[in-house]
């Protein structure tokens, strides 16, 4: 049996707690009854290490090493702390962990896999001149299989600079990127590290999946523990972010722009770096990536929606509801993690035990990673499930949405309340979205205000969206003349009809002025016939039921434009003005999604990135055309605007 360390790391002392269980990995274990040297560094803020204290001690008969320090680095002074263990002739063991704050200690514990991740650390550390948090976590979580050789740590320590500090953080700062301050970045490290907010996940939630795992009772055990370990990345980052108040659509952006700044490094001149990476260790780092990409939408999802709930001041069962789905999210993705743990581990052992019947080695890797891609859809699918609104929930929206905004249940739109899901299945609004229309009702109905149609977005509608805008052919007005037994006069019906009494005796026609007229209802059903309606406004026919692409055959003309909100019966009053909002929000959404749209498209990183930044900035913007108050004259909070903007779409993991 491998044996490994385990530490909790106090103000003051260090004490090895147990020995446990390796994890799969090469490594020796640690001998009993030998004597070992223990070395405490700190990681300076130029990448170098300082030696703080060592001390000798000697395992037992279970391979146990019992020390204590009474020298520890603490935060502020330092953001790491380096622990090396070594026997007569080399080290044999490394660790890293977050120094902790004074009297409350962090749990560490050292193994083949935290020996592994403190070579990259140290070599990114070194290649950098930084102890740079981000580029210290995105290593942790990236690295995740003992198997890496000694080239596989050197290339992750070079794109750690390149990478992460030229791309992730260099995306963040740029002004016509991310803009993200100076300071917000220095927020965005220390949170990382360290972050007081109640449940937010840091590394030390990282190291201690490899304290836990050392007390684990089998391998399998001790490699689920330290894979969950692993999944943390989302969290991290998105708990890190919102200490740091960056608005968490960007931390997804610039992990796109780390992805393309790593792929376009060059070790030597022409070798993409990338490529010298192993087989095993670079095929759990692209799995990584790909669960990264799910798992921050979800993060991401549930992060939004509970933002924008705090800013409406929700409570309530509702409310509860949805807390409980978050939890529950958040238990099943470390699930995932640790079921698929022995892949990160080694890739093609895991394939070829579980997938034996998948085909060629390529072949059993990829159904290992289908597998693994579906378990977190399935994840997504039961969070959109445990978050939905109940049929009562959306019957009580719908009563204060008729009562706020003024108008009979009839106007509202049959499948308001619902959306299409992932699975094309239709399904109520999730909870948040549900809380924010009842908002807006109740806001609305206690003398509040609220619009939007007079101050619209002006994003283009992408070409793609075949399905928005009118379908319209001219209008026969001559022919529905004549069914009036009168002649078309280039504005109206020629009526030989001479007086207003017998005019107005015909209850399709009409005085004005001298002259008397057909009315234009009369006149439209009569010559727009066959699915179609007649629009006054541009004295033209619509064909109802038409795209782009099947209006030509209808015999029609395609006009791309947004839906014309204000023609609608002025008793919907705002509602009108919700409707339009929903519909520019739409349009941003499809504006970000316009990259993936066209045959073989395959979008880069900086496009992605690009794309994200752009729907984010949009959104930013677009709130700043609402006016509400909540009172006539009291305007609502920026923050209430921001929660109407996210709330209003629907969720999605792209």
């Amino acid at each position: 049996m491998k044996r490994n360390l385990m530490t909790s790391i106090g103000a003051a002392a260090l004490a090895t707690a147990l020995v446990g269980p390796a994890s799969a990995a090469p490594a020796d274990p640690l001998a009993a009854n030998t004597q070992y040297a223990v070395l405490v560094k700190k990681m300076n803020s130029d990448g170098s290490t300082t030696l703080v204290d060592s001390a000798n001690a000697t395992t037992d008969a279970d391979g146990k090493l019992t020390f204590n320090f009474t020298t520890m680095p603490t935060r502020p002074d330092t953001n790491f702390i380096v622990f090396e263990v070594k026997d007569t002739n080399s080290t044999v063991r490394q660790g890293i962990a977050p120094a902790p704050p004074e009297n409350d200690p962090n749990l560490l514990g050292i193994n083949n896999l935290s020996t592994v991740q403190t070579k990259a650390l140290l070599a990114a550390a070194a290649e950098a001149g930084s102890d740079d948090p981000i580029m210290m976590a995105y290593a942790l979580t990236l690295l995740r299989s003992p198997n890496a050789t000694a080239d596989d740590t050197t290339i992750i320590g070079k794109l750690g600079k390149g990478a992460i500090i030229g791309g992730f953080e260099a995306f963040l700062t740029d002004p016509a990127k991310g803009n993200v301050s100076t300071e917000g970045l220095a927020k965005l490290k220390e949170c990382l590290v360290y972050n007081e907010t109640e449940g937010a996940k840091t590394l030390r939630d990282f190291t201690e999946s490899f304290y836990n795992a050392n007390a684990a009772s089998s391998d399998a055990a001790a490699d689920q523990e330290m894979q969950k370990a692993g999944g943390f990345m989302a969290e991290m980052f998105m708990d890190a972010a919102k200490c740091a108040n960056i608005d968490l659509g960007l931390i997804n952006a610039a992990h796109n722009a780390a992805g393309d700044a790593a792929e376009a490094i060059e070790d030597p001149p022409g070798t993409p770096i990338m490529t010298g990476l192993s087989s095993a260790v670079q095929i759990a780092i692209e799995q990584a990536m790909s669960t990264f990409h799910k798992r921050i939408a979800i993060v991401k999802v549930s992060g939004e929606y509970s933002k924008a709930l705090a800013a409406l001041n929700a409570s309530g069962a509702e409310r509860d509801r949805f807390l409980a789905a978050v939890n529950d999210v958040a238990t099943a993705m470390g699930a995932v993690e640790s079921q698929y743990a022995g892949f990160y581990v080694d890739p093609q052992a895991y394939a070829d035990a579980n997938y034996p019947g998948a085909g060629d080695a390529n072949a059993r890797i990829a159904a290992a990673q289908a597998d693994i891609d579906a378990a977190y859809q399935t994840v997504w699918n039961n969070f959109m499930t445990a978050m939905a609104s109940t049929d009562d929930d959306i019957t009580a929206m719908k009563a204060k949405v008729v009562a706020g905004f003024g108008f009979s249940p009839g106007q509202l739109p049959s499948d308001f309340g619902k959306f299409m899901n992932s699975e094309s299945q239709s399904i109520n609004w999730p909870i948040p979205q549900t809380v924010m229309v009842s908002w807006l009702g109740d806001l609305m109905g206690g003398g509040g205000t609220f619009s939007y149609l007079n101050n619209r977005d002006d994003t283009p509608i992408p070409n793609w969206v075949t399905w928005m805008g009118s379908c319209t052919k001219a209008a026969d007005l001559a022919t529905a003349c004549a069914s009036f037994g009168m002649t078309w006069g280039g504005n109206n019906c020629v009526t030989p009809i001479p007086d207003q009494l017998t005019c107005e005796q015909r209850s399709n026609l009409f005085w004005s002025g001298s002259s008397c007229l057909v009315s234009t209802d009369a006149l439209g059903a009569s010559a727009c016939q066959g699915g179609s309606y007649y629009d006054a406004a541009s004295g033209k026919c619509v064909v109802m039921g038409q795209m782009q692409d099947t209006c030509g055959i209808a015999g029609g003309t395609w006009t791309t434009a947004r839906t014309d909100y204000s023609s609608m019966p002025a008793q919907m009053g705002a509602f009108r003005d919700l409707l339009a909002l929903q519909e520019d929000i739409n349009i941003i959404d499809f504006e970000r999604m316009s990259i993936w749209q066209g045959a073989g498209a395959n979008p880069t990183g900086a496009e992605e990135a690009a794309a994200k930044l752009a729907f984010e900035q949009n959104l930013a913007s677009i709130k700043n055309n609402i006016a509400a108050t909540t009172n006539g004259t009291t305007s609502i909070t920026a923050e209430q605007k921001a929660a109407i903007v996210k709330l209003i779409m629907q969720p999605s993991m792209d």
